[in-house]
């Protein structure tokens, strides 16, 4: 359509020129039409490498927390951030352009940049820390930068998903489209993530989990008559991945952690331990060794909670026993990746702490290099 659209100057008696300007606007029904059918185009486009990211089974990455190197699917790929780390970006079905969203949140982690706020935090640890504290693993639905992996944004020509939502009156929308839909058939909310709490806390000497660490520590005090807190409470933080650690082989092997008896099944060992008065803090030299710096178990919540207290969401440090070791070098410590913290620490170069002396030594303030992947799906808005 064209309208035509008259100068008008400073000066009244002036006679201002008059022009012609061509506009492009939907009121046209050619105009419109033109629209649908590059908005079909388009989705018909999304729909097609939708297909493609479900059905690709070469998929291959790095997790984005552990550094595992996984194959097969996207779904799988995302399944195990949700389940191993609650990492939770959406279900598989319902985003699009995968290798670029995961891209995007890989950038926002290096930077130490939580992914639902957008804070900065001076390391990676304290970032993982926040995000966890604050349940902040999940993306923010407000940050339009993401709405171009989500599916449901494609489905509608000049529609968001929350302009979607708003039409079909539900005010409570507060997320992207799910695998589960509502009752209704409506689009459904964020909260078919499932979205939980922490990583579960085993005890050291039984099965009992729990995600509260006070109440883990409750739990040892009560039930074992072992006093965690008070035990540790003039150790390092490598003094007490050893101990957990130590801990955690001997139990497993249901030997005795004071008198290194051997028993054929765990009942027979707690019976043993708690009638001698053995569950209390063992001899140094039977712990205090190179060999239990890596856990028996990766991602031992219990080892993730040695770190709550010493520094809060801003990384102010409020309560440091002993000198504080380099922040990926620890979290590869409680991650029990043992390649990892060789490689670490020769980029550090900087050796283990010696068993022998209470306090570890410095670490270089040195930082590692972090290596990205690349796995770019390019992406333009038409």
């Amino acid at each position: 359509m064209h309208a035509p659209v008259k100068e008008v100057g400073t000066n009244p008696h002036v006679e201002g020129t008059e022009q012609e300007f061509f506009l492009l606007s939907d009121v046209l029904p050619e105009d419109r039409l033109l629209r649908q059918g590059l908005q079909q185009k388009r989705l018909e486009w999304v729909l097609q490498q939708q297909q493609f990211e479900r059905e690709d089974t070469n998929f291959k990455r790095g997790c984005l927390i552990c550094r595992t190197e996984l194959t097969g699917t996207r779904a799988s790929y995302l399944q195990h951030l949700n389940s191993a780390h609650n990492l939770q970006i959406g279900r598989s079905a319902n985003l699009v352009f995968i290798d670029e969203l995961i891209d995007q949140i890989e950038q926002y982690l290096n930077k130490f940049q939580c992914i639902y706020c957008e804070k900065f935090f001076p390391d990676r640890l304290v970032l993982r820390e926040h995000m966890r504290k604050k349940m902040h693993k999940r993306i923010n639905p407000s940050n339009q930068l993401f709405d171009q992996y989500y599916a449901v944004n494609y489905l509608e020509m000049g529609k968001n998903w929350q302009q979607v939502a708003d039409e079909k009156e539900e005010p409570e929308l507060s997320g992207y489209t799910s695998g589960s839909e509502a009752a209704d058939g409506d689009v459904a909310d964020w909260n078919d993530w499932n979205e939980t709490t922490a990583m579960s806390i085993t005890c050291l000497f039984c099965d009992m989990k729990n995600e509260q660490w006070d109440m883990t520590l409750q739990h040892l005090k009560t039930d074992h008559k072992f006093d965690f807190s008070s035990l540790v409470s003039h150790m390092d933080f490598y003094q007490k991945v050893k101990l957990v650690n130590y801990i955690r082989n001997q139990v497993e092997k249901n030997t005795c952690i004071v008198c290194e008896e051997k028993y054929d099944n765990r009942d027979s060992l707690l019976n043993h331990m708690d009638q001698a008065n053995h569950i209390e803090l063992p001899r140094k030299d039977l712990w205090d060794r190179a060999e239990y710096y890596f856990p028996t178990e990766e991602d031992d919540g219990f080892l993730c909670q040695l770190d709550d207290g010493r520094a809060d969401d801003e990384g102010t440090p409020d309560c440091v026993t002993g000198e504080e070791p380099d922040p990926q070098l620890r979290e590869a410590f409680v991650g029990g990746r043992l390649s990892e913290v060789i490689e670490l620490q020769a980029e550090l170069n900087q050796p283990l702490p010696t068993p022998a002396v209470d306090t570890p030594k410095d670490v270089s303030s040195q930082e590692p290099t972090s290596t990205k992947a690349a796995h770019h799906v390019s992406f333009k808005d038409s």
